[in-house]
């Protein structure tokens, strides 16, 4: 908190502190301390969730944004640790700028130049690139490596970095390596022996990756194959600076469809996503991009085009409403937080195909659209059939519901939408969706089926 400026400190933690969703919107205009703010914002994300996946719009912005996250980790660490015993001391977050294929060819030349590290890109002889060493996995590895091409490693850097560095002192794989990043033998006595192969040196970088607290990349780089992995299965949060000029489609190719928690920051004010033939048009008059004007709404920016009232969700408070009436039992959710109802089927019978293994449960059928039923019988009206949504993992539930569904005792419910899969329900939208669950899938982690259902 002391890295917030005083007069923001109140309001910052009361805010940080109510998320219910995770979705959060920091705006200031320039020289007020926003990428200050985001980053600790960041640093807390990490301590409360785990990994976090920063970006920003284009290369430069993200490394300002890396640049200034990783002064205030060292400076938050410093004024803790000041004057603590060493057992009680913490270590700064591991912090990876991710660039691509350009990493291990610019690793090689800070080898033999490590003064070159402004032009040590993928190739002298072209324009210079996005390449930078500052916080890089080049960067660490040089550092663990003795290297005077980065700065040393500090007493206070992340505990895998340390243990990072002990290896090369103990493996004899890892010798001619370290003598000669740290200048104990001569490049040309290096290339002369037995060099290190090009695959130990790419494991060492993944296994920075691996263990790294933040990774900061561009959205195109998020998608890539060097670090779309580690946003998807490692990441639990996202922190994006400078949203305002960043594109909606950027901003789902990073965060889109995950639910996780999200940080935009930025200045609506300054300048906006940049549009190529914005006002362009062909022989005949017509606008070459006719969706210009909406490409330059930002991921902070409100519109008029898109109101988001609580009013349009009334068929979810009726839906909260009749569950506690039904279900007296149960819980209400904490303040502040959205949550699923389940709704347990003792003793049900879930039949699965001897061929296709797809699992059909005729009892939690019933039991999901008798509760539809007198959910829609309740609201006099409000809650319309064709409203609501049944989705199920199976395709044999779906044939299993489908067929109780035209039974007489459920004619109300004729202009339910026929039940889904999962996998073809995406990118539907409906007020209210009931998901039917015959067993927990060994596929797919189960929330992940559940954030499909909530999206």
């Amino acid at each position: 908190m002391m890295e917030v400026l005083p007069t923001d400190r109140a309001r910052f933690r009361q805010y940080f502190s109510k998320r219910a969703l995770g979705l959060d919107l920091m705006t200031a205009g320039p020289g007020f301390g926003q990428t200050t703010a985001l980053s600790a914002a960041t640093l807390g994300m990490v301590e409360t969730l785990g990994p976090i996946f920063a970006s920003a719009p284009t290369h430069v912005t993200v490394n300002t944004f890396a640049t200034r996250l990783y002064a205030v980790s060292s400076s938050a660490t410093e004024r803790y640790n000041k004057g603590k015993r060493e057992k009680y001391r913490i270590l700064r977050k591991l912090i990876v700028r991710g660039y691509n294929k350009e990493e291990y060819e610019a690793f090689q030349r800070l080898l033999q130049h490590p003064d070159g590290a402004d032009g040590a890109g993928p190739n002298p002889w072209k324009r210079p690139g996005a390449w930078s060493l500052h916080l890089s996995r080049a960067f660490w590895l040089l550092g663990c490596l003795r290297s005077p091409a980065a700065p040393s490693i500090h007493r206070d850097d992340s505990l895998t970095i340390h243990q990072l560095q002990n290896e090369p002192d103990k493996d004899d794989k890892l010798d001619r390596l370290r003598g000669t990043a740290s200048g104990a033998i001569s490049r040309e006595e290096y290339i002369r022996g037995k060099m290190v192969n090009k695959n130990i040196i790419e494991g060492l970088f993944n296994r920075i990756l691996e263990v790294a607290d933040i990774v900061y990349a561009t959205p195109a780089q998020s998608c890539g194959k060097f670090y779309r992995e580690w946003k998807n299965t490692k990441a639990k949060g996202f922190a994006i600076d400078e949203a305002a000029n960043m594109t909606r489609p950027d901003l789902y190719s990073l965060w889109g469809n995950s639910m996780m928690p999200c940080i935009l920051a930025g200045d609506e004010k300054q300048l906006p996503p940049a549009v190529i033939t914005l006002d362009e048009k062909d022989g005949q008059g017509n606008a070459i991009n006719r969706l210009g004007r909406d490409a330059k709404i930002s991921p902070l920016e409100w519109d008029a085009a898109c109101p988001i009232e609580l009013e349009t969700h009334r068929v979810g408070r009726d839906l909260e409403a009749f569950a506690f009436v039904k279900y007296p039992e149960l819980n209400a959710p904490p303040t502040g937080s959205l949550q699923p109802i389940f709704i347990h089927c003792e003793n049900s019978h879930c039949h699965i195909g001897p061929i296709t293994k797809s699992k059909g449960n005729r009892d939690q059928a019933i039991v999901a659209l008798d509760f539809i039923l007198d959910f829609v019988s309740s609201t006099s009206g409000r809650v319309h059939p064709s409203q609501i949504a049944i989705i199920t993992p199976y395709a044999a539930n779906v044939d299993v519901i489908e067929g109780i569904r035209k039974g007489p005792a459920y004619a109300t419910l004729a202009s339910t939408k026929p039940a889904k899969t999962i996998s073809s329900f995406r990118a539907k939208r409906v007020k209210s969706s009931s998901p039917s669950w015959p067993q927990r899938s060994k596929r797919d982690p189960v929330w992940q089926r559940i954030n499909i259902t909530s999206t």
